[in-house]
C-alpha cells in the first residue's frame, strides 16, 4: 500500500496525520495532484499536491496521510476567498 487509506488520492482532500505538519499547520487542507502515494496498488510512496490555504506546493509521504477533508473543512477556503 503506498498511503495510509489505501485508496486512489489523486484529485482528492486530505488532511495530514497529527505530527506531520507543525502545530500551527495542523488541519490544513492538501490537494492530491500526484505521485506514487496517490495509488495505492504502487510501491512508490510519494505524494505531490498543494495546500488550499495559500497554494503552496508540497511533497509528502503517502503514509503521512490522517484522514479525507470533510466538504466542511474545503469550503473553509472557498468562502475566505
Amino acid at each position: 500500500m503506498a498511503n495510509s487509506l489505501g485508496i486512489e488520492l489523486q484529485g482528492k482532500h486530505i488532511i495530514f496525520r497529527t505530527g506531520v505538519l507543525k502545530p500551527e499547520f495542523t488541519g490544513e487542507v492538501f490537494l492530491c495532484t500526484g505521485g506514487f502515494g496517490c495509488s495505492p496498488n504502487t510501491q512508490g510512496r510519494t505524494l505531490a499536491g498543494k495546500f488550499l490555504c495559500d497554494g503552496e506546493e508540497a511533497v509528502f509521504s503517502g503514509y503521512d496521510v490522517g484522514c479525507l477533508a470533510t466538504d466542511e473543512e474545503i469550503a473553509r477556503y472557498d468562502a475566505e476567498k
